[in-house]
Parts: C-alpha cells; sequence; structure tokens
C-alpha cells in the first residue's frame, strides 16, 4: 500500500521507511507540508502518517503538520491519516481530535508503535476501499462541498473511481456512467438526485442476463462469438436477452465492460494512458478516446485528470 510520510528529520524518517518496507508498505517521503498537499494532488495515498512539528531550519518558522490533515479534509478526501508528535500538548491533542485521524501516538524510540498504528489504520479503512465501492462514494459525496466551483468535477472523480471497481456490476457502472455524461455538460450536481442514484440499486433480475454481463465484467470479450463461447448460449439468444431485459445490446455492455476496466487501471496502476488502453483490450488509441467521451463524458486525459483530485 502507498504511504505519504510527512516528517522533518531525516534519520527519523530513513528508520521508518525501512521499518514500514518490511510491512509492505510503499512510502514517500516529504518533510513540508507544501510538498505534501502537492504530493496528495498528484495521487491518491493508502494512508498518510504525519508529524506535528515540522521544523524547516535556516531561521525559517515550524510549520503545523496538521495543516495537511486540514487541507486533506478540506478536499474531501477521507484517507486515514495517523499523526504523531515528540512533544504532545492538550493543544495539538484537542486539534488533532477535532481532524478525526486514525490514531494520534508519541514517537517511540523503535518506532514499532508507529509501525502498528498505520497497519491498524490501513486494516480499518480495507473494507470501505475494497468492499463497498458504492458506499464509499456516498460517503465521500457527502464531504464535498456543492458551493465549490470544481464540485462537478469532484463528483465525477468520485464515480469514477467507483467505476473502477472491480466490485462494482456493469448495471451499476452503466447508472453511474450516464450520471457522468451529464456532469461532463456542465450540469450542476444535484446532491440529493446523486444520492438517490447512489442508493438505488439498478432493475435487471433476470438470471441470464445477470450471468452474461458477469462473463463481460470477469475477463476481456472481443466480439459476440467469443461471448457465446464463454457463456454457452448462441449469439441470438444473448442479443435477444440483453435488448429485452436491459435496452442495450451485448455491443453496447461489451464497450462498457472495457471502459470500466480501462478506468480501473487508471485509477489502480500508475500506468501511462496507452498502456492502461492496451490492458483493457482497445485495439488502438483512437477507440479508446472516443469511447470514454461517450460512455463517460471525457476523454482519457481528462479522466486522468479528475482521478488525480
Amino acid at each position: 500500500m502507498d504511504l505519504l510520510l510527512v516528517e522533518d528529520e531525516p534519520q527519523v524518517a530513513n528508520l521508518l521507511r525501512r521499518r514500514l518496507a518490511r510491512v509492505d508498505f510503499d512510502v514517500e517521503w516529504v518533510t513540508s507540508v507544501s510538498a505534501a498537499v502537492g504530493a496528495l494532488q498528484q495521487r491518491p495515498y493508502s494512508i498518510v502518517l504525519l508529524d506535528i512539528i515540522l521544523k524547516q531550519g535556516r531561521g525559517r518558522p515550524d510549520e503545523d503538520g496538521l495543516h495537511v490533515a486540514r487541507e486533506m479534509r478540506r478536499r474531501g478526501l477521507d484517507t486515514p491519516v495517523v499523526v504523531m508528535t515528540a512533544f504532545p500538548t492538550f493543544e495539538h491533542g484537542r486539534d488533532a481530535a477535532f481532524l478525526t485521524p486514525s490514531a494520534v501516538i508519541e514517537k517511540q524510540p523503535g518506532l514499532q508503535t508507529v509501525v502498528a498504528a498505520c497497519q491498524a489504520a490501513a486494516a480499518a479503512a480495507a473494507p470501505k476501499t475494497t468492499g463497498d465501492p458504492m458506499g464509499r462514494a456516498r460517503a465521500e459525496l457527502a464531504a464535498v462541498a456543492f458551493d465549490r466551483d470544481d464540485a462537478a468535477d469532484w463528483c465525477s472523480a468520485i464515480l469514477l473511481r467507483a467505476i473502477g471497481h472491480p466490485a462494482l456490476t456493469l448495471p451499476q457502472c452503466a447508472t453511474l456512467s450516464r450520471e457522468l455524461v451529464l456532469l461532463s455538460k456542465a450540469v450542476a450536481p444535484d446532491r440529493l438526485r446523486l444520492h438517490d442514484m447512489l442508493n438505488t440499486p439498478p432493475l435487471v433480475g433476470h438470471s441470464d442476463v445477470d450471468r452474461v454481463l458477469a462473463v463481460l465484467g470477469s475477463i476481456p470479450i472481443d466480439g459476440n462469438p467469443a461471448l457465446s463461447t464463454a457463456c454457452g448460449t448462441s449469439v441470438r439468444t444473448i442479443r435477444e436477452v440483453l435488448k429485452t431485459h436491459t435496452g442495450n445490446g451485448p455491443a453496447e455492455w461489451r464497450c462498457l465492460s472495457r471502459g470500466k476496466r480501462f478506468v480501473g487501471l487508471l485509477v489502480n496502476t500508475r500506468n501511462n494512458i496507452g498502456q492502461c488502453a492496451d490492458a483493457a483490450a482497445y485495439r488502438y488509441g483512437r477507440q479508446s478516446v472516443a469511447e470514454c467521451r461517450r460512455l463517460f463524458g471525457r476523454i482519457p486525459t481528462e479522466i486522468r485528470r479528475l482521478l488525480d483530485l
């Protein structure tokens, strides 16, 4: 898991990086508030490990590390934060508690307490990030300040992350996809409408449809004959069943499945857009551009920018 370490002391940071690497954390280290905020703007992290007092040296005043947590909450980021300090005070404890971190701990000589707190925070956050993408989207949406100029972009980023989640079904993905197209047309987001959409399960409920869509969602399928072979059903039956019960034929569901896989790669890997398009089984670059614009209202470069919010 990716961990952002905000720590001003190189010796402590190097010790923590080695200890955290042993328990499968990929650590990125920064020493200032501005660097931490910049890193959080570039990509998501699983955990933020934050020192409260950041000494800058050369006559510059010390920085309040809690400003990183404040900025995260202002942006609607629910990444778990572990706060550590060598000099705990009442004011620090009060301010940290207001920001609801996963843990507030003192630095220890062996730093094992810090590592254990990061592991506990990661374990506590795992159900939110892996088990229920729609629930996570509802929680993130509730934290968005809808009076912001970029509220529509934040909502789009939330929906795109949900679409890229492997636990999201294709019918759910179709619902979010339609919402993204609306948001891309600069429609002002409506919190109640979005929450209703996230809470209402898509109505399919047909065993043959569920089986075909489950196959499409689990493996890349190129063409109706391959889908027929994977499902053990004729192409004609698949076409009739899907069209009758969902309103869309197999070609449209194949496009949506490919788009969902593409967004998932953009969310969960550091690969460039071309590599993600190849892995999602797009035959050529322009195909991914056209399909993403139609499915999600944005081209791949715009999607990657939104996912970095």
